[in-house]
């Protein structure tokens, strides 16, 4: 196996046919973040690699990461980054040790890797997963699978009241409003602030957003009245949908106004080609609200010194299940 790292910005049109092909030829790769348009989008803000790995003189994988800390390294986009990992043929076999030995760097840390990667088992050290919706029937049978039928019932009153109160409800599946972006990045800072997560929008995370944006994004916005309701910012590749950065008015908060711009953009999909909206990873109930289905996902360290990769999870483990505020659980992964 030869490894060449390259510059992201450096990648030739051979090099990204053959990550198309990686990509089209195994699903596990179908979220947008594998795609190489966003590699390219990230590396506009930050210093990215691409590691084209060969085997017999034929390309076999792409990894692309970010140089981060000396020898150490970290995924593309990392605190933007809903999946990663290296994009490889199914017929190759993968060492994902010699991968990051090839690259010059001493470890790669993952918190968004797909299960159905499963060369990366010995170095996994938790779990989780990325529920999403199947729209492959459509929005009809995708409500008449679902079962439960409150959602759709509490859904239809909300919406009568947000009419009735503020103003009929307009949704722009694809909005090209800079206004509505500029809306949605003061919206999320300030539900940073106020819940004392780490904002991602600041030092240069704004910037990313944007350029990610013009790259793959599909913003959409829900209207009463005037009034702007809600903003969606999603990553779009082909028929899958990944919902990215999602900001609504908290003056209207008693009318659910996320999860009416959900359905709304689920509803709005089928029409659009999409077939499958990615919520992301978590828990949070909204998403457990809307999905059919989910991926899972790994976290876990592959480096030259596993040990620290074992810490570092431990830690992180440790002080989610304790409750421990975020910005506490940051200073113990650092």
């Amino acid at each position: 196996m030869n490894v060449s790292v390259l510059n992201a910005n450096e990648i030739g049109q051979a090099e990204l046919a053959r990550w198309a092909a990686l990509r089209e030829g195994n699903p596990v790769y179908r979220s947008p973040f594998f795609a190489p348009e966003f590699t390219r989008a990230v590396a506009h803000v930050r210093d990215v690699r691409v590691a084209v790995i060969e085997d017999a003189g034929l390309v076999v994988g792409v990894f692309p990461f970010e140089p981060h800390r000396g020898r150490a390294a970290r995924p593309v986009g990392a605190g933007f980054s809903d999946y990663h990992g290296v994009l490889h043929d199914r017929e190759s076999e993968l060492d994902p040790l010699a991968v990051i030995r090839g690259c010059g760097i001493s470890g790669w840390p993952f918190d968004h890797l797909p299960a159905e990667l499963g060369a990366c088992a010995p170095y996994v050290r938790g779990r989780g997963a990325s529920p999403y919706l199947d729209l492959r029937a459509g929005f009809d049978a995708y409500i008449e699978g679902r079962g439960d039928r409150s959602a759709m019932r509490d859904r239809g009153r909300r919406t009568r009241k947000l009419e009735r109160e503020v103003g009929p409800l307009r949704f722009v599946a694809v909005s090209d409003s800079a206004e509505a972006f500029e809306l949605l990045v003061a919206w999320k800072r300030e539900q940073y602030a106020r819940t004392g997560v780490r904002d991602v929008l600041a030092d240069g995370g704004a910037q990313l957003l944007r350029s990610v944006h013009d790259a793959q994004g599909v913003l959409s916005v829900l209207y009463a009245g005037d009034e702007t309701v809600a903003v969606h910012l999603g990553l779009r590749c082909g028929a899958v949908l990944h919902s990215w950065f999602p900001a609504y008015n908290t003056e209207l908060n008693r009318y659910s106004p996320g999860l009416l711009l959900m359905f709304a953009l689920a509803q709005a999909a089928p029409a659009m080609g999409i077939t499958e909206i990615d919520l992301g990873k978590g828990e949070a109930r909204y998403k457990q609200t809307l999905a059919t289905g989910s991926v899972e996902l790994w976290e876990g360290y592959v480096g030259r010194h596993p040990l620290a990769g074992r810490l570092r999870s431990s830690a992180r483990r440790v002080a989610r299940s304790a409750g421990v505020h975020r910005a506490v659980r940051r200073a113990l992964r650092r």
